[in-house]
């Protein structure tokens, strides 16, 4: 959904989902961390060091892992940016639109910065579910 430059953005760790925006198999994800910070940062499922994949610690499912890659393989080839750009594009539609039915209020701000793709809004005069 968004084309993140984790260099650019400075952070020692960076994970994020796969399935849902990058259409990717459903438990796959990504795991950054940075060279400096993997001293300092080690994950269990990793015990066996920062290689792509390593027998030694346990069956993987490799397919899943397989199609993560066409997955990111598929978004590159698109273009990332491109994608943002019209996911951007179909929120913004999607607001403007919303904005117009008097019993809707946004909850998703305007600001480039501060949006997603995902739209929220409640229903004015309706009650929010307690859990």
């Amino acid at each position: 959904m968004l084309d993140v430059d984790v260099k650019a953005l400075g952070v020692d760790t960076y994970a994020s989902s796969s399935h849902k925006w990058m259409l990717a198999p459903k438990g796959t994800g990504l795991l950054y961390i940075r060279k400096e910070a993997q001293e300092r940062i080690k994950p269990l499922f990793m015990y066996s060091g920062y290689s792509v994949y390593s027998a030694s610690s346990g069956t993987h499912a490799v397919p899943q892992i397989a199609a993560h890659g066409v997955a990111m393989e598929f978004h590159n080839t698109i273009d990332r940016q491109r994608i943002e750009a019209r996911w951007r594009q179909l929120s913004n539609y999607a607001r403007q639109q919303m904005a117009e039915i008097p019993q809707l209020r946004l909850l998703t701000p305007s600001q480039h910065a501060l949006s997603a793709g995902l739209v929220s809004f409640s229903l004015k005069g309706a009650a929010m579910a307690q859990w």
